[in-house]
């Protein structure tokens, strides 16, 4: 048998898109799991372990003294929307009816991967999630933020390290040497 009478395209096509190799998860979602949450507030307490601060004295039968409550906050934000769609135009809905009728297998699994824009949009949420997740597993200039972008004249960043106190005690820069050098 030749080569090319194993590896013919429809092979080839068949392979790239049912081999379960294809589908391995992201990296980011073993730390980050997907978690469904309702409504579109985001809030979470930003808290640090500082130096402990000494109790103040006071007279006995007196009222104590009301120590402030410091060392965390409370950060509220609003989570961005993300919404696409796809079009398939009246030509493409022809060309698809064409199709059907020459009764080639190969061709009709091609257009289904080609026009199944429910998993094509699927995975566009997949990868803008793991983007999203990566930004804090491995920030770049160590800045613990989750830039999404500009969307409609409004920045949307999410800062995490907004006093810069995680990258003073957890990033290094790297040199400029290289993996050679010892």
């Amino acid at each position: 048998m030749k080569f090319n009478e194993i590896f013919t395209a429809q092979s080839i096509a068949a392979m790239l898109t049912s081999d379960p190799t294809n589908a391995n998860p992201y990296v980011g979602e073993a730390f980050f799991p997907r978690k469904k949450k309702m409504g579109i507030d985001l809030k979470w307490i930003k808290s640090h372990k500082g130096a402990g601060v000494e109790l103040k004295p006071s007279s006995y039968d007196a009222l104590a003294t009301i120590r402030p409550r410091e060392g965390f906050s409370v950060l509220t934000e609003e989570m961005p929307l993300f919404r696409e769609s796809m079009k398939i135009s009246e030509k493409d809905m022809v060309d698809i009816q064409r199709a059907q009728d020459a009764n080639d297998p190969y061709l009709m699994d091609v257009i289904s991967r080609i026009y199944d824009d429910v998993s094509n949009l699927v995975e566009g949420a997949n990868v803008a999630s793991e983007r999203m997740r990566m930004s804090l597993l491995a920030p770049i200039n160590g800045d613990m933020k989750i830039n999404i972008g500009t969307i409609d004249n409004t920045v949307y960043n999410y800062n995490y390290d907004a006093d810069g106190s995680w990258k003073a005690s957890n990033y290094e820069a790297l040199s400029n040497n290289k993996w050679t050098d010892a």
